[in-house]
């Protein structure tokens, strides 16, 4: 079987766009959560504490997932946020899930 240049360019071409083969037909999920801040947590920070909670700006993040992290001063958080209004925050490449109070 023999292709012309063109037909191959083409199939090439869609293939790398994704445009070849159908899109995925499933839909997008609920649950994605998209950037709605960035920010610093106040002070130091070494790990998630549903008791404590994290201080950041004028927000306090209530964790309703545990975890300790190495200790850190004024660490970056990035604050993300469902369709459904779940919040999770990225805080030296750890998730925290939770709330802000």
């Amino acid at each position: 079987m023999k292709f012309s240049l063109t037909v191959l360019v083409v199939s090439l071409v869609m293939l790398s766009t994704g445009q070849l083969f159908a899109a995925d037909p499933s839909p997008p999920k609920e649950d994605d959560f998209k950037v709605v801040e960035e920010t610093v947590v106040r002070g130091e920070f070494i790990g998630c504490n549903p008791q404590v909670g994290i201080p950041m700006g004028d927000k306090l993040f209530i964790c309703t997932t545990f975890g300790f992290s190495p200790s850190s001063y004024y660490p970056k958080a990035i604050i993300f946020k469902n369709k459904k209004g779940e919040y999770k925050v990225l805080i030296n490449g750890t998730e925290y899930m939770g709330f802000f109070k």
